[in-house]
Parts: C-alpha cells; sequence; structure tokens
C-alpha cells in the first residue's frame, strides 16, 4: 500500500541547538514558532485527534487537548498532559481570535492539522498575530482553496484533472437552471465547511425537490472572517450526482516534507459510508496501487505543497476515469489504517514541522486490511440486514469483514478510554445510527414504485 515509508529505527538527532531525544518517553525541548515543542490537539472529539494525542504523546511529547466540549473522547487519553476547554470552532472569528492570542502569548506553539476548521482558523490566526507561516501548516490561502469546493475544483482541473461537473448558483432560479444543465439528480452540499459547520448536503432528483430544497445554509454565528473569503458561502452548490453504483471513491493519504517530497502515501477505497447515501465512510480496505497515483500526487504538491494531506478521488468502474472530490489538508478520519501498518503521519508531520525525528514503531503481528468505524458500520450493517432487499449479499460482505485484519477508528487495548466515551456519546442518541438507512429505504421504494 505504502509508496513511501518512514524507515527511522531509531531516534536521530535534533539540531545543535537540542538535545537528542534519548527515549520515547523524554520530554522534548527546542525552539519553535512560540519557543515549545509541545503540541495542542484542538479536535480530540474524533479518530483524528486521538490518533495525533495517541502518537506523540506516547513518544514523550507533551500533548494539550482542547474543546468546546465538556467531554470529548480525547481527553480521557493517558496521553494527554492536560485539557483546557475553547470557544467552538463552528463560530470562526471568535475561535480564529482566541487563538491567536494564545498563539501570541505562547501559551499554545504547535497545532496538529486534525479538521478542516482548524486547519482554516490556525492558518487564519497565524495571519493576525503575525507569526510566519511554517512547514506542516498550510497558509491561510492554500487552506481555503483546499477547502472550497468551486476554488479547488478550477485548481484540480488546472493540473489536468477532470472534475465532476458542479454549479455555483446563488438564487433557486439559477439553481433550477443548474439542475437542468447538469442534469438530475444532483448533489447540494456545502461550498465549505469552514463556516457552515457538519452539513454534508442533500440528492435532489428533480425540480421539484430542487424548489423544496434549495436554500441558504445556517451559518454559525460571527462567520466573517470565512464570509470574507466568499461572500456568497451561505448558498450551496450544486454537483452532479454520480451513484456509488458506478464509483469507486479512493483515498490517497500521506505527508509531504519541506519540499514537497512524499514522505509517506497510502491508498485505500471507501466501502461503506454513513449516512448510506452522502456520507462519512465507515469502512475502507487497503489498496496496492492506482493509475491515477502519480497525478494525485503532482496535483496535492501544486496544491499543498507540505503537510499531511488526504486527496480523495471518485474513479468510474466502467470507464476508469477519475475525478478528485477533496483535498484535506489535514488529518482524516481512517488514518489509524495507514498508522497500523507502518506509516505514522501524526509522527512524520511532528518531524516535518519541527526537524525532531521520533522513533518509529513497527507493525504489531498483521496488517490490517480494513478500517472500520465499528458502532456506526455494524449498526448500518444490521439495518441492511433487517431491510433488505438483498440480505445474502450484506451478509456475505459483513462475514468477508469479520474474516480480514483490521482496524478500529478509535479503539485501542492500551488506552481504552476514549473509545468507551465516544461510544457512550453515540448511545445516548441511538436513533440517530439507524434513522438514515431507514429514511434510505423509504426513499428506495418511493423510486421504484
Amino acid at each position: 500500500m505504502a509508496v513511501a515509508t518512514m524507515t527511522e529505527s531509531s531516534p536521530a538527532q535534533v539540531s545543535d541547538s537540542t538535545d537528542a531525544v534519548s527515549s520515547p518517553s523524554a520530554p522534548l525541548s527546542s525552539p519553535t514558532i512560540s519557543g515549545r515543542l509541545d503540541v495542542a490537539v484542538l479536535d480530540v472529539d474524533g479518530p483524528p485527534g486521538v490518533a495525533f494525542i495517541r502518537s506523540l504523546g506516547s513518544r514523550g511529547v507533551f500533548v494539550d487537548a482542547y474543546s468546546h466540549l465538556p467531554h470529548p473522547a480525547g481527553r480521557y487519553s493517558r496521553h494527554v498532559r492536560n485539557f483546557h476547554s475553547s470557544p467552538s470552532p463552528f463560530e470562526p472569528d471568535a475561535y480564529v481570535e482566541w487563538l491567536a492570542g494564545e498563539m501570541s502569548s505562547g501559551r499554545i506553539g504547535l497545532v496538529a492539522p486534525t479538521s478542516d476548521y482548524t486547519a482554516f482558523a490556525v492558518a487564519a490566526a497565524m495571519d493576525m498575530a503575525g507569526i510566519a507561516p511554517h512547514p506542516g501548516i498550510p497558509t491561510s490561502d492554500t487552506a481555503w482553496q483546499c477547502l472550497h469546493k468551486g476554488e479547488f475544483g478550477a485548481l484540480m482541473e488546472s493540473v489536468g484533472f477532470a472534475s465532476i461537473p458542479y454549479r455555483l448558483p446563488t438564487s433557486l432560479d439559477r439553481a433550477l437552471a443548474a439542475g437542468e444543465e447538469l442534469g438530475y439528480p444532483v448533489m447540494l452540499k456545502p461550498r465549505s465547511h469552514v463556516g457552515v459547520g457538519l452539513h454534508r448536503g442533500s440528492v435532489v432528483n428533480d425540480a421539484a425537490g430542487m424548489r423544496a430544497s434549495f436554500e441558504a445554509l445556517e451559518l454559525g454565528a460571527g462567520s466573517d472572517i470565512a464570509l470574507e473569503r466568499d461572500p456568497d458561502l451561505m448558498w450551496p452548490m450544486v454537483q452532479k450526482f454520480i451513484s456509488t453504483d458506478r464509483l469507486d471513491v479512493v483515498s490517497v493519504a500521506g505527508c509531504l516534507d519541506a519540499d514537497g517530497n512524499v514522505m509517506s502515501a497510502g491508498l485505500c477505497r471507501k466501502m461503506a459510508q454513513w449516512p448510506p447515501e452522502i456520507g462519512i465512510g465507515t469502512l475502507f480496505e487497503s489498496l496496492e496501487s492506482a493509475l491515477f497515483l502519480d497525478q494525485a500526487l503532482d496535483a496535492v504538491r501544486v496544491a499543498l505543497g507540505t503537510g499531511v494531506f488526504e486527496i480523495e478521488v471518485c474513479v468510474d468502474r466502467s470507464t476508469g476515469e477519475s475525478f478528485p472530490i477533496d483535498l484535506n489538508p489535514r488529518a482524516y478520519g481512517q488514518i489509524t489504517l495507514e498508522m497500523e501498518r507502518g506509516n505514522d503521519l501524526p509522527a512524520l508531520w511532528y518531524e516535518v514541522a519541527t526537524g525532531v525525528k521520533l522513533l518509529a514503531e513497527p507493525p504489531r503481528g498483521e496488517l490490517p486490511e480494513v478500517w472500520q468505524a465499528g458502532l456506526t458500520h455494524y449498526s448500518g450493517a444490521v439495518m441492511n440486514l433487517a431491510l433488505g432487499p438483498d440480505r445474502r449479499r450484506t451478509a456475505r460482505e459483513l462475514a468477508e469483514v469479520l474474516r480480514r485484519p483490521r482496524v478500529g477508528s478509535m479503539l485501542s487495548r492500551r488506552d481504552p478510554l476514549p473509545a468507551l466515551a465516544l461510544v457512550a456519546h453515540m448511545l445516548r442518541h441511538p436513533g440517530g445510527l439507524v434513522r438514515p438507512y431507514v429514511a434510505a429505504r423509504r426513499a428506495g421504494r418511493a423510486a421504484e414504485q
């Protein structure tokens, strides 16, 4: 799977002004943008943040966790030094102002790139605080270009990648015209999650559906910093919908050094998602190669230049044509699949950002072939078995997954509390796990009639 790997088998020397890292448990000290090598993780309620906490904290890096939530999963990792409350990242203006103050004071130094919201907020805060960009963190312009669907699509076309046709209407009349021009069904989705939040989008099947669904999205309070980038951010984009029956969604993820060289890159394919029609991946399988790999890595170099990345590419099974749909300038949900296969992306990012090489741990036992978000994926599998229609195929696919070596999104025997906290949070509202599958089945029956 990996085309480049981290090969350090012992702790490396740091610069002349620092001490050698003598053991994974030794605390580190070296000048950075704020005079310290501590790392702040601002998204500790999901798999990317917990992965950074475990990777860096287990190697002696002081990791502080931040969240606007009182009990996020990562707070309970044994590798967290301190937990701090923060403003909500869904209120960008206040969040960036707070972060700029923390960085200026030195209370926050390096920030792990773990979500869309914080990737842009960190870059914007560095601008506000007058802190020069450093390797591993995108500039605010670069982050916005990656995270805004329209700008990303134009950029990919400029480097030779085709894009799934889309339009950026600012009124219902223009949205109706876009639907007719692109051909139904189409997707309505946010132009960017920065300022908009977690809204995923919806599928529209005809003009009547467009009239019912097309409306301005509700932006988070204090989103001026995002609106300065795109004054029409509240209007959803309209994109041609292509069913996953025709497409594979392939993820290319890794890390680029300060010069844009590939330190690590790996491939995986999405096998299931939640919600089932448009959603976050809950099951991925490792891949060894892809025809578009070199082109994808070249596109990442042009768009991002340095740091951790994930570029998602749709591949038409019948023609082999590929369409990039997302470039995440940060860690991603299924990051533990790559880490457990020997490519520790948080440790590589730390090396890019600081020049300090951390001890690489070799994979333990059999390499995983599958990544799963356990509770979400198996809830979906049970619902598909219960609702049909193709129960035998669902059962075969589930049995095949259970036979393969796999890794979870957050479960760790050596650090179990984050996973338990996440499950407890999700089970507070169990209906949310199953309602999307019921709705999808009803929609399918209605279409059949």
